[in-house]
């Protein structure tokens, strides 16, 4: 290898590190702003409480709401009938 190769190789490497710390400082940048964002959206939907007014009434909502009987099932299951059981399988 000459010298002018071994330069350049050297040059090749140091480029190839420093993009390589570029990229892991980016995406732990990313990965902060990302939870910082999720931070700041929990704290607007919750408004100071210690959960958001919209899981109190989703719970409502789906509290008012009649049971699933077996009646209305049937359609999901005739679509996904269960499989047999092959009871000389493990």
């Amino acid at each position: 290898m000459s010298a002018l190769t071994a330069f350049h190789a050297d040059i090749k490497n140091i480029l190839e590190q420093a993009r390589s710390k570029a990229r892991s400082a980016v995406n732990a940048a990313m990965v902060e702003a990302y939870w910082l964002i999720g931070r700041r959206i929990v704290e607007e939907e919750q408004r100071g409480q210690h959960k958001a007014e919209y899981g109190a009434r989703l719970l409502e909502n789906l509290s008012s709401q009649p049971p699933i009987t077996p009646a209305k099932r049937r359609p999901l299951v005739r679509s996904y009938p269960r499989p047999a059981v092959n009871p000389q399988q493990p």
